[in-house]
C-alpha cells in the first residue's frame, strides 16, 4: 500500500457496535501505560463511557477497517484538544501521523488558533510523530506525573499553533 495522508480515512462517530474493540484497545497493557487512568475497563465501564463520549471521541477507518480512536474537542478560546490511539495491529505504517494531520486539518477547518495534547515523555512513538508535525512542549504548563511502577512518568501538555 502507498504512504497513507489524512485523506484516505473517515473519521466517524463511535457506535455501540465498536465497544468490544475498543476496550480490548484499552485494556491492553501497551495503551494502557499510557494513559492518565490505567485500571481496566469493565463491559459496564465501557457502557458507562459509551453514553457520555459524544462527539469528542471518533473511529478511524481507513477503507471501511476501524484502525483507531481519535479525541477531538474545539475549544470556544480557539484551541482543539486532540489525541489519536491506533490499534496494535494497525501500528507502525503511518496511520498515526495521517490521523493526527487530520486533527489538525479539521481544527482549522473550525477556526481554531492552536492544537494542544498530553503525552508521556516515555511514549517514543508519539514523540516522534509529534515533532515530527512540530508540536511543542508547553512550558506554561506544569508537568504531571504518574507511577508505573517504582518510577515516575512525566505527563506534558504539547501545542501546535496553527
Amino acid at each position: 500500500m502507498s504512504e497513507v495522508t489524512e485523506a484516505d480515512l473517515m473519521i466517524r462517530s463511535v457506535e455501540h457496535g465498536d465497544l468490544k474493540k475498543l476496550m480490548e484497545h484499552r485494556n491492553d497493557w501497551g495503551t494502557r501505560r499510557f494513559l492518565e487512568d490505567c485500571r481496566e475497563v469493565t463491559e459496564e465501564d465501557q457502557e458507562r463511557w459509551f453514553k457520555g463520549a459524544s462527539e469528542r471521541y471518533r473511529i478511524i477507518e481507513l477503507e471501511g477497517l476501524r484502525i483507531g480512536l481519535m479525541r477531538f474537542h474545539a475549544y470556544a478560546g480557539g484551541d482543539a484538544e486532540i489525541g489519536v490511539d491506533i490499534f496494535r495491529e494497525h501500528r507502525r505504517h503511518g496511520y498515526g501521523t495521517a490521523a493526527m494531520q487530520r486533527a489538525i486539518l479539521m481544527a482549522r477547518e473550525l477556526g481554531c488558533k492552536s492544537c494542544s495534547l498530553w503525552v508521556f515523555m516515555e511514549n517514543d512513538p508519539a514523540l516522534a510523530i509529534y515533532a515530527k508535525l512540530k508540536f511543542m512542549i508547553d512550558m506554561n504548563t506544569p508537568m504531571k506525573f504518574f507511577f508505573r511502577g517504582p518510577t515516575p512518568m512525566h505527563y506534558v501538555r504539547m501545542v501546535l499553533a496553527l
